[in-house]
């Protein structure tokens, strides 16, 4: 069994179990293959119109059907290179009983599969990256090795985001998050016609609105009220360290709380997945998708998947390679259907 064929690496990619991420969970379960270097999609972006009233006795007045606009994003280049060492084989594995109770090969076995399992979690990390910043912002910053940055617009509209100042941040008393959360709601309603279902807060942002919601003597009937029930339930316990950990409902929308850290390559920093004071909303209607476009590697056959892995042996020195190719973006298909909003620094 040659354990560096590209299908017998694609079947160990396929058979991995990988961490849970909240963002590609939620809103982004829909995936689109495009089998060239761009993803090409058509958005509907009517708003509701009324049927004309006319006279019985004279002829229809002409309707102009509706229209679409096809938009098109290139993603970008993603790839994961890692060296092998001809001698890792004969040293023992991670786990493994001191004294060795494993072949070479089966060590060579393990590794190959703990190598894909580590670039798969890279590759979902990025995405999970991808799609907070593209509910967050409207839009996605590309920058790395080769090229210049570049901003991924998906047109949302500027009233999606709002900064809250002064007295409107919820570290001040005067502060109602339940109010600008509500203003924010209708915004996505007039400018997407979406629904609010999902509210997601950073740590201190929730901090900030648990201490507004506790001050308020009147917010375990204000949950039961919108709820409609006598049994509704909102945890408002500190966080347990949990990654995304589920709140409660209030109404008909969903409340979690946030906390993930990845490592930014750029610049090899420690950063938070939900940045400090961010609260991002959803709606069923975002239709976030998990797009990938052609990968450019003959031995891939130029196809649109998730990811390639593949690799290859250099004689000498005696080394081998292992490389893990994407190219992925991941596309809200109706933006206004998010918004956010900083509600924590915005200054005084």
């Amino acid at each position: 069994m040659d354990l560096f064929s590209t299908n017998y690496l694609a079947g160990v990619v396929k058979d991995l179990r990988t961490t849970p991420q909240h963002f590609l969970d939620t809103e982004f379960r829909t995936e689109l293959r495009d089998p060239s270097e761009e993803i090409h999609f058509d958005l509907d972006e009517r708003k509701p119109r009324l049927t004309p009233y006319v006279s019985p006795l004279i002829a229809g007045k002409v309707v102009e059907d509706r229209g679409f606009v096809t938009k098109t994003f290139k993603p970008p280049y993603l790839k994961d290179k890692r060296r092998f060492d001809a001698s890792r084989p004969l040293k023992r594995a991670i786990g493994e009983r001191i004294g060795g109770e494993l072949s070479p090969d089966q060590r060579l076995q393990l590794m190959v599969g703990m190598t894909l399992e580590d670039q798969v979690e890279m590759l979902k990390y990025r995405m999970e990256v991808q799609a907070a910043e593209a509910l967050r912002l409207g839009q996605v910053t590309v920058s790395g090795e080769g090229f210049k940055t570049a901003v991924v617009s998906f047109g949302r509209h500027t009233d999606l985001r709002a900064v809250k100042t002064g007295t409107a941040r919820w570290s001040q008393t005067e502060s109602d998050p339940l109010s600008q959360i509500e203003t924010m709601a209708n915004a996505m309603m007039a400018q997407g016609g979406a629904v609010l279902r999902r509210v997601t807060f950073a740590p201190d942002a929730y901090q900030a609105f648990r201490t507004r919601l506790l001050a308020r003597d009147e917010w375990k009937l204000l949950v039961d009220y919108r709820r409609a029930s006598t049994s509704s339930t909102f945890d408002l316990a500190p966080g347990n360290g949990e990654k995304a950990r589920y709140l409660g409902t209030i109404g008909t929308v969903d409340y979690y709380v946030y906390d993930d850290l990845y490592i930014d390559p750029v610049d090899a920093t420690e950063k938070h997945l939900m940045p400090s004071g961010e609260v991002v909303l959803t709606a069923d209607e975002v239709e976030g998708t998990r797009c990938f476009a052609a990968i450019r590697d003959e031995d891939a056959g130029f196809q649109a998947v998730p990811y390639f892995p593949k690799s290859w042996k250099e004689p000498d020195p005696a080394v081998r390679w292992m490389l893990m190719q994407s190219a992925a973006l991941m596309v809200p298909f109706r933006p206004n259907a998010s918004a956010s909003m900083e509600v924590l620094n915005g200054g005084s």
